[in-house]
């Protein structure tokens, strides 16, 4: 039998065994995580400005608005949306099928050399990992890999998806990124893939810093940036009033201002696809 991976509040079981459902189980996440507009949302309003309801926003990827006006809650109802049986099952299709394939596996490119790089992981928090689109690369590789989500869901999809693989070097957790339930140090690797631009630069500061709390040496992390044809283009049309707001991004001082406060340097950027992708790949030392 597989030795778990110990964590502060409960240890974390490999894939044959339940998925964990972080310290305290899913009531403490509730009562922990869920301030009053997310009790308001669930039944199905949002607070206003004035501190009444009103209708609740609805989840899309192209409305940024939201994010722009009130990003607290944003990121609130973002954890939700994830949380639906609905957006889990159809979640590969619509962000990694069709022409989108040939981005994923850009990216991954980008996070395999990141990781050559380092040269000495053995362990990965992937985090938050979705529907595991990373997992079976990474154990294939030879990684052992913990796999967390706060949307329970989405690694449901995710333990499907890797099959027969070597169970065990794949775990799940699910936990919530703003309080990891792991010891100090448990993995040599937090790997962060499509989250922080969901943050506001504050969050991403906070959360960045509890993932060097629980890595040995190496942060992975994806940034989205300005330097790129696309956001030059999307930031023209906005400006034009050809489309709606466009989704935050970072120069590289900012970049770099809030990893130093996270306790992190950086050791190398990895560039998806120079001039036309917004993302960089971002390899961080603990500083």
């Amino acid at each position: 039998m597989q030795t778990p991976v110990q964590s502060r509040h409960a240890s974390v079981f490999p894939l044959s065994g339940p998925a964990t459902r972080g310290p305290g189980g899913s009531k403490w996440l509730r009562q922990r995580r869920e301030s009053r507009v997310l009790r308001w949302w669930r039944h199905g309003a949002s607070a206003t400005a004035e501190g009444g309801l009103s209708e609740r926003p609805q989840m899309k990827d192209s409305d940024h608005e939201l994010q722009g006006r009130d990003p607290d809650l944003y990121y609130s109802l973002r954890k939700h949306h994830y949380r639906d049986d609905s957006i889990a099952s159809g979640y590969d299709s619509l962000r990694f099928g069709g022409r989108r394939a040939r981005r994923n596996a850009a990216k991954w490119r980008a996070v395999k050399g990141a990781l050559d790089h380092a040269g000495d992981v053995q362990t990965i928090l992937d985090i938050p990992t979705g529907t595991g689109r990373f997992v079976p690369h990474l154990a294939n590789e030879g990684y052992t890999v913990v796999g967390s989500d706060i949307s329970r869901e989405m690694m449901l999809v995710g333990r499907e998806k890797v099959g027969k693989l070597d169970e065990s070097r794949i775990s799940f957790a699910q936990c919530d990124g703003e309080r990891l339930p792991f010891r100090d140090g448990t993995f040599d690797c937090v790997m962060t893939i499509r989250f922080l631009f969901h943050l506001t630069p504050e969050a991403r500061v906070n959360v960045l810093r509890e993932f060097g709390r629980v890595t040995r040496r190496w942060v992975l992390a994806d940034y989205r940036h300005r330097y790129s044809l696309r956001y030059l283009k999307q930031a023209a049309g906005y400006r034009l009033g050809l489309r709606g707001p466009v989704e935050p991004r970072v120069s590289r001082s900012e970049m770099n201002r809030e990893l130093e406060a996270a306790g992190l340097q950086v050791c190398r950027i990895f560039r998806i696809a120079p001039l036309f992708s917004d993302k960089w790949v971002v390899l961080c030392e603990r500083g």
